[in-house]
């Protein structure tokens, strides 16, 4: 998709280390999405602007702080990492507030993916060692291949793990889809 025209391979390899400093707060942005609607249900719209606000001025003392050292990559941690602070808050705010919502089962459920993500990295950095892929001569149908095969293959490994490890929300997802059909 990239090293094209005017992108070069140091463009390229800027903004995939951009996007993995990104990515380390993914879950958190998922989680900011699910819930601040739910304190919205309850009536209780401060709390999350509130929370909201401090990350804000946590992102850019965060910024100030990251950007010496990382250049622009530092902006980036300073996002994830304010992000993260952000859905954390919202997170043991809601706790307090739904006495049913167990943090200990939600602590088990990350554990799981995250430990899953891990063995999916690892499958990944190995597979593209076991077969390289040229970046610089490779087609854009090379590009396209590889990528189908290896996501196809991780996400095969990931529903294996996911299943031998339990995880409800897998379980979940198969019945929505059976409701579905």
């Amino acid at each position: 998709l990239y090293q094209h025209s005017q992108f070069t391979h140091a463009d390229t390899v800027n903004t995939a280390s951009a996007l993995a400093f990104y990515a380390i707060g993914l879950f958190a942005f998922s989680g900011v999405r699910i819930t601040v609607p739910m304190f919205y249900a309850m009536k209780e719209t401060r709390i999350p602007v509130v929370v909201s606000v401090a990350s804000v001025i946590v992102n850019i003392a965060l910024s100030l702080l990251f950007i010496r050292s990382l250049d622009f990559r530092g902006l980036c941690l300073a996002v994830a990492c304010s992000g993260s602070l952000n859905f954390l808050l919202l997170l043991a705010l809601l706790c307090r507030r739904i006495p049913v919502f167990s943090v200990k089962d939600f602590g088990r459920s990350i554990a799981k993916i995250v430990l899953s993500a891990i063995v999916i990295s690892i499958l990944l950095i190995l597979g593209q060692r076991a077969i390289p892929l040229d970046t610089i001569n490779g087609s854009i149908l090379d590009w396209l291949v590889y990528t189908l095969v290896m996501l196809s293959v991780t996400a095969g490994v990931y529903l294996l793990i996911a299943k031998v490890f339990r995880m409800t929300e897998l379980n979940s997802l198969f019945s929505l889809i059976r409701k579905s059909k």
